[in-house]
């Protein structure tokens, strides 16, 4: 960005003293000089700010606060200011004792004039489109602008703020080069779109808004799992589950999708921005949280459910999801994100209502994780008195071993299972 600057003493006007500054900037043809809205121009007394006034359409803003009196005596400066940062500064002295040369803008003649400080320079703008995979515009998103000479400007953007085009616009700004990014958001979960925009009409996506990660970890509760952290933080599940504070948590329980309650899982922030040019449009892509899918497998007397049965799953403030029987007696349940639970009526099946809890899995390295997916599979329950609980279990690991034709190995005395049980109850229960 160019700046030059120039101070003019006008003609004779009132008794009062008058300060002017104006913003200024060649036309397209680098010919005439027109004026800057916009410009915030600040005025210091002392080092203590006593006016800011906003330039008009010509670019010119008046200054009330300097004058002659002793009140009024002191060291000025007078500050143009685009965007976050200040572009030219004059600075001048009131003090009627000495001459008008050495910066002092008044003499001791009091002679009452119009003084204007002209700022020359080149403003710039900057635009940010941001899209999902699908193309829609998203709003709620909060975007971070560092221009060359000033502080990050953050916009959280709403569909007013957005053009015919679907972009926001920064401007005035100072011409070159800006830091953009998108705080909210990790590293993995952004970048730049190279895609063409699609060709069809606008359509708007409001991006729910992410919480910021604990500073002491997420302490885990039923329903969480890694991919339900991805989502609340605007985070990747493999950069949780690669974040090194986790470590000795992923080496114990491998399984990203079975958290134990009471578990601490660190959420990595991992900012990044990227250079781009004033007077462009940027284009960005941020992709739509990951979806899972629960599968549930019905099985009656060992054999699976037939294909082609229909059914029905119902979610809390969702519309209610058809689904049909695989191969398997497979049946494939899209899970939205925030759902705790769901309710399955299969008719066909003899299935009246059953309720899914979702995410209330425990590892399978726990042994609550070992007693729900035996129980899940019919062959345990638990009993009425705890104290019974270790030979229930037992009969419960023993009967599932010998279904699966493997070495009959009791449980712990903590209720855990060797490898070769888990792993066998890991692909019966399909998680």
């Amino acid at each position: 960005m160019s700046q030059t600057l120039a101070v003019k003493r006008c003609e004779k006007m009132t008794a009062t003293v008058k300060l002017c500054a104006e913003a200024l900037r060649p036309n397209d043809h680098g010919e005439d000089i027109i004026g800057v809205p916009g410009i915030v121009m600040e005025l210091i007394r002392n080092g203590n700010p006593v006016e800011s006034i906003t330039t008009t359409a010509s670019g010119l803003v008046a200054f009330a606060s300097v004058g002659i009196t002793p009140a009024n005596m002191g060291n000025y400066s007078v500050r143009a200011i685009v965007g976050p940062g200040v572009v030219g500064t004059y600075a001048f002295r009131v003090d009627p004792s000495q001459n008008a040369e050495r910066g002092n803008l008044f003499n001791k003649t009091g002679k009452a004039y119009v003084h204007k400080i002209s700022f020359y320079f080149t403003t710039g703008w900057v635009a940010v489109r941001v899209r999902n995979a699908t193309g829609a515009l998203l709003t709620g998103v909060t975007v971070s602008l560092t221009s060359p000479i000033g502080p990050a400007i953050l916009k959280t953007l709403a569909k007013a703020d957005l053009l015919a085009d679907g972009s926001y616009r920064l401007e005035p700004t100072p011409a070159g080069n800006y830091q953009i990014s998108f705080p909210d958001f990790d590293q993995d979960s952004w970048a730049v779109n190279t895609a063409p925009p699609p060709v069809r009409p606008l359509n708007y996506f409001a991006r729910p808004k992410h919480e910021d990660p604990p500073g002491p970890g997420h302490t885990v509760v039923v329903g969480d799992c890694a991919w339900s952290l991805a989502v609340t933080y605007a985070v990747t599940e493999d950069a949780i589950w690669a974040h090194v504070p986790n470590q000795a948590l992923t080496a114990t329980y491998p399984n990203r999708y079975t958290l134990l309650p009471g578990q601490t899982v660190q959420i990595p922030r991992r900012p990044k921005s990227v250079t781009c040019a004033s007077s462009a449009c940027h284009d960005f892509l941020i992709p739509d949280p990951p979806t899972r899918e629960l599968i549930v497998r019905l099985v009656d007397w060992g054999q699976p459910a037939p294909i082609g049965l229909v059914g029905t799953v119902a979610i809390t403030n969702h519309p209610d999801l058809a689904v049909t029987t695989e191969a398997g007696g497979v049946l494939k349940i899209p899970i939205p994100f925030g759902a705790t639970a769901a309710k399955l009526t299969l008719p066909e099946f003899g299935l009246k209502e059953y309720t899914l809890q979702l995410g209330h899995l425990a590892p399978i390295e726990s042994p609550e994780g070992v007693r729900q997916r035996l129980s899940n599979l019919g062959l345990f329950v638990d009993p009425p008195d705890v104290l019974d609980r270790p030979a229930a279990l037992l009969q419960a690991v023993n009967g599932f071993q010998k279904l699966k034709t493997i070495p009959l190995v009791d449980p712990d005395p903590l209720g855990k299972v060797n490898s070769a049980t888990s792993d066998a109850l890991v692909a019966a229960c399909g998680s």
